[in-house]
């Protein structure tokens, strides 16, 4: 009868058997295995391992150089004294027209008119009066070449909102059939302006 063996197995904490395996070779026998890793390997060349250096390497085409950049640099620089620059404008705005003066720094006592002022090449005109009185002062206006004068109606200066010394009034005239006006005092005033701004 076989003697037992009074070797008995290592066995972990854990009761699992502990085996351990040194300066054992294991060779790739399995000729798939060995078919792989060869053509594994015929794919792989040699690389270049040496120091690369930036200032003499290829770069490849459209890459940005240090000519480029003084280019860009130099439309950079133009487009930037450009807007520095003021706006030009080409054209100009105009507006025909003219002003005639009714009265200018007159004294006036009622019943007075001023001279008339033709605007009958203007559609568009406006009164403006500036008085040291409060009087209203009717409009004149003629459609017969300052034939005849009919009251147009009636202005009333009034003070501006500073609180001024000096009373003020404005009327359009925009539109209306007219060939010429002119202004008549209902009070006395020691110093009346009175001037007509027509344009077409």
């Amino acid at each position: 009868m076989p003697r037992a063996s009074s070797v008995l197995p290592l066995v972990n904490a854990s009761g699992h058997q502990e085996v351990n395996i040194s300066n054992t070779s294991l060779a790739v026998n399995d000729a798939t295995a060995q078919a792989s890793l060869s053509a594994i390997n015929g794919k792989i060349t040699a690389c270049d391992t040496s120091a690369v250096v930036v200032s003499s390497s290829a770069l490849p085409s459209g890459a940005s150089t240090s000519a480029n950049q003084a280019t860009a640099n130099s439309s950079l620089a133009s487009i930037d004294s450009k807007l520095t620059a003021p706006v030009q404008v080409s054209s100009s705005t105009t507006v025909n027209g003219s002003r005639g003066n009714l009265i200018n720094l007159g004294s006036v006592v009622a019943g007075d008119f001023t001279t008339s002022v033709d605007i009958s090449s203007y559609s568009k005109s406006s009164i403006t009066i500036k008085s040291d009185s409060s009087d209203s002062v009717e409009l004149w206006i003629s459609q017969d070449q300052g034939i005849s004068y009919d009251l147009h109606g009636s202005m009333y200066p009034q003070q501006p909102y500073s609180g001024g010394s000096d009373y003020y009034s404005y009327l359009k005239l925009d539109g209306d059939v007219l060939t010429d006006v002119k202004l008549k005092f209902t009070g006395s005033a020691t110093s009346v302006t009175g001037s007509c701004f027509s344009r077409a």
